[in-house]
């Protein structure tokens, strides 16, 4: 009984090995092949999908600044040669309109001093309302001496032509209009160059200033008489002062004008005499009222002489 047992327990142990080693076998095959089985289609549709998007996403460009890099700004309005060229101009101006009124209220007053012990009453009481008037203009124009690049009268002249020179050319207008009026007062003569640059430029202006309705251009050539315009030698090249010129100009400027400067333009007016005939000044009035009606009808109506040139009449 006892050989029997053990034999049953033997064939035992090795059936339940067998049966173990085949499960083993099994559970390793069927892993093996679910892990070498394709995906189911429907992952394989999601990965085409997000793949397509991916291809129509932008390219990020990595070249572009960050925000610790910053692109270089634009450059200041303020650093344009135009904006530059109109700020010196003005500059220009100011400086030598100062400096002409401190020269001249100072040449007064040395006239009433020299002649304070031999005047008359009525004439030393001129001269003390004058001082009085002085010395309340003074201290104005002589602020305004603090912004000039330099205190020489004559070095600021120069500075005043080349500036305005420039800032005409770079079309400020103001400018323009100060370069044609020619109110220069420099210690030497103007050069061939700057006679042939001013009588290229001017016409230019001129025509540019009438087309805009600029009452200022028609108020410089109407003052432009003979004397005038001998006495500034560039003016003297866009207009001699002849009778018709500035006859044209006054009625042009009268169209414009009410109240008491209209009536002023007529006291000034002068109608053209020999050489010119009624057929000169008929042809000066209709260019008058055409030009008028072309360039002016919607300028600002006048009461008052326009300024020529900023302060520096």
């Amino acid at each position: 009984m006892n050989a029997i047992a053990t034999r049953r327990t033997k064939f035992l142990i090795i059936l339940f090995c067998s049966i173990g080693l085949v499960l083993g076998l099994y559970l390793f095959i069927d892993r093996s092949s679910v892990a070498s089985e394709p995906q189911p289609r429907t992952q394989a549709k999601v990965d085409d999908v997000a793949s397509h998007r991916a291809e129509q996403l932008p390219v990020v460009d990595n070249s572009l600044p960050l925000a610790a890099d910053p692109a270089p700004a634009a450059p200041s309005l303020s650093n344009h040669p135009a904006n530059s060229a109109a700020q010196d101009f003005r500059r220009s101006n100011t400086c030598v309109s100062s400096m002409r009124e401190i020269a001249s209220m100072s040449s007064q007053m040395g006239i009433c001093s020299s002649i304070a012990e031999i005047a008359d009453n009525d004439a030393k009481q001129f001269c003390e309302r004058k001082r009085a008037e002085v010395q309340a203009r003074m201290g104005a124009e002589e602020s305004n001496l603090s912004s000039c690049v330099t205190q020489d009268p004559l070095t600021e002249e120069e500075r005043y032509f080349e500036n305005t020179v420039r800032a005409a050319a770079l079309g400020d207008v103001d400018a323009q209009l100060c370069y044609v009026n020619a109110n220069f007062k420099l210690q030497r003569p103007f050069t061939a160059e700057e006679n042939k640059a001013y009588y290229d430029s001017a016409r230019k202006y001129i025509d540019a200033a009438i087309s805009r309705g600029d009452w200022r251009i028609v108020e410089i050539l109407r003052s432009a008489g003979p004397g005038v315009a001998q006495a500034e030698s560039l003016l003297f090249q866009v207009t001699a002062g002849d009778q018709v010129t500035v006859y044209k100009m006054n009625r042009l400027l009268k169209l414009g004008a009410e109240g008491r400067y209209a009536q002023t333009l007529d006291n000034l007016n002068e109608v053209p005499v020999h050489p010119y005939g009624p057929s000169d000044v008929e042809e000066a009035d209709e260019w008058a009222r055409r030009t008028y009606e072309s360039n002016f009808r919607k300028s600002p109506r006048l009461r008052e002489a326009p300024m020529r040139c900023l302060r520096g009449r």
